[in-house]
């Protein structure tokens, strides 16, 4: 991340300074009240606040939970808000250490015309099926969603992708010249996943590590001046609760995910602890594609409570299940 000389003069505010621009935020904010980025499912906007340029939120998952689907899900959604109101200077982009482009761009094709991911995964497509692939892809150009990762078509180059690299790469976007008239502007940043994310130099540890790199994530969101929202592995202790919900200091080796983050998330599917028709809290699971989203943490609004949603992998999609929002017993656990 580039650095620049310190000048104490540029983190001394005084009581006219505070005013002055504390008004025009507040102001700013009035003027733009639209320019949140929401979740874009109703269940959850009631209470999540949007989010906003320098935030950091972290979506805390186990292996399996779907933190890499609903983040591609999330930033489908925000490109096709940029699309439908023609606001063409703003990307959405997507960094993967998970998955390879190509795998990403199969979870879109999903989405788009319904051909599932484990039959473009097995290469069991009719011809039918391969020509809406193709004509995906040609309206795919003109999307504004742009990702940073390594290729299957490039694979004998991996270049080392640190956050460092990462912040070039941003840069580049943004000056990335489209029509010979106008740059683009990083609108949202999604990253999969932070304990994925190379060290720079030698940390003494796992901890130290991962907790640097969530501050340079806080750093960035303030650098491009648009909300980052990481996923985060969570620790292997969330199994063993009686309700695996994953909480605010359960992010695997990090310290720091509680106080850094802006905003908090986690996401759980029950059929991965439960057979069908048990009881997940005191909802019973019905079907594989049932998914609890809960909100840990979130300056200035309500938290937590969790949100039932229902969420099929097969075709990147979410939606609405019976409205279920729970409040949170903290002698109790989540009353789901």
């Amino acid at each position: 991340m580039p650095t620049q000389a310190s000048d104490p003069l540029d983190i001394i505010f005084s009581p006219a300074q505070v005013a002055r621009t504390g008004t025009a935020y507040i102001e700013e904010r009035v003027s733009n009240r639209n320019n949140g980025i929401p979740f874009y499912l109703p269940s959850i906007d009631q209470k999540f606040l949007p989010l906003l340029p320098g935030e950091l939120c972290t979506i805390v998952g186990r292996p399996g939970a779907g933190k890499s689907a609903v983040m591609m899900h999330w930033a489908r959604q925000r490109e096709k808000y940029l699309s439908l109101n023609q606001i063409t200077d703003r990307v959405v982009v997507y960094i993967t250490y998970e998955s390879h482009i190509e795998e990403l761009y199969a979870l879109t094709v999903a989405a788009d015309v319904g051909v599932p991911i484990d039959a473009m995964a097995r290469g069991q497509l009719d011809s039918d099926q391969i020509e809406l692939v193709r004509d995906c892809g040609v309206r795919h150009v003109a999307k504004k969603i742009w990702l940073i990762g390594h290729s299957q078509e490039k694979r004998k180059k991996r270049p080392r992708i640190d956050l460092t690299s990462v912040s070039e790469a941003l840069s580049r976007i943004e000056n990335w010249n489209m029509d010979g008239k106008r740059d683009l502007k990083i609108d949202i940043i999604y990253v999969d996943y932070l304990q994925r994310i190379p060290f720079e130099g030698r940390p003494e540890s796992k901890i130290i590590g991962i907790d640097e790199n969530l501050n340079k994530l806080k750093d960035m969101g303030l650098q491009f001046s648009c909300p980052v929202v990481v996923g985060s592995q969570a620790r292997r202790e969330v199994d063993d609760r009686q309700v695996q919900i994953p909480e605010l200091n359960d992010s695997q080796w990090s310290s720091a995910g509680e106080q850094v983050s802006d905003k908090m998330l986690s996401v759980v599917r029950p059929i991965k602890y439960r057979h069908e028709g048990e009881s997940f809290g005191k909802t019973l699971v019905e079907g594989r594609n049932q998914m609890v989203i809960a909100i840990l943490k979130q300056k200035m609004g309500d938290s937590p409570f969790v949100v039932w949603t229902i969420f099929d992998p097969q075709y990147n999609r979410m939606v609405e299940t019976e409205e279920r929002n729970y409040a949170f017993n903290k002698e109790m656990g989540y009353d789901v």
